[in-house]
């Protein structure tokens, strides 16, 4: 067994003790977890504000954390080992739409780093109304079936990116990339999640 799937069995091992409501596993997941949260909250921070306190982190990671208990873990059973990514993939990448939409929908004047158009955001209530929440749970759904629809190298890339959380150089050393072609395959995958999902929605609109 390779590292790789030993730590996948131990994820499954973990989900499965925290759905059937073990009472030590969500400790345990949230140890496991919390700097990988904490890393992608970061992220998103610092590429979309201007600033930023460490109580704005913590009250993010209790907010990511409150969000994967809710409705019974809902957002947990929609994880599908069988697509062929890590739940901690799943965690990262949850958590970083999670945060962006916080950020998007809070009176915050931003800036993408990646681009000096200054953007002020609109002010809107921190509670989600049924409708978005159900348009979220939407969101998560047609994302895993678009993660699924990667290539395996794809969704290695993406496993790094958001669940060991290496830099692009590091990536580029373990992919054997140069640094300019890390950050081209890494939009090349995120526009390939938009079509995916994009055709996905368009798809059950249909049905």
């Amino acid at each position: 067994m390779t590292q790789n799937d030993q730590l996948r069995a131990e994820e499954l091992t973990l989900l499965t003790r925290l759905l059937h409501g073990e009472s030590s596993a969500f400790s345990e997941f949230y140890r496991r977890y919390q700097r990988l949260v904490a890393s992608c909250i970061r992220k998103v921070f610092f590429k979309w504000t201007f600033d930023f306190t460490e109580d704005e982190i913590d009250d993010m990671i209790s907010t990511v954390f409150l969000s994967f208990l809710q409705d019974d873990y809902k957002k947990l059973r929609m994880f599908d080992p069988g697509r062929g990514y890590r739940l901690s993939t799943w965690v990262g990448i949850i958590t970083t739409n999670a945060t962006v939409d916080h950020i998007r929908k809070n009176a915050r004047p931003t800036v993408s780093l990646d681009d000096t158009e200054r953007k002020v955001a609109q002010p809107r209530s921190m509670m989600a109304s049924p409708v978005e929440n159900a348009e979220r749970e939407e969101e998560s759904r047609l994302l895993m079936a678009a993660i699924a629809t990667l290539s395996p190298g794809d969704r290695e890339f993406l496993e790094l990116a958001y669940d060991a959380q290496l830099a692009p150089e590091e990536i580029g050393v373990r992919l054997g990339l140069n640094i300019n072609t890390v950050y081209s395959k890494k939009n090349k995958i995120l526009h390939k999640l938009m079509d995916a999902v994009a055709e996905l929605s368009t798809v059950r609109l249909k049905r």
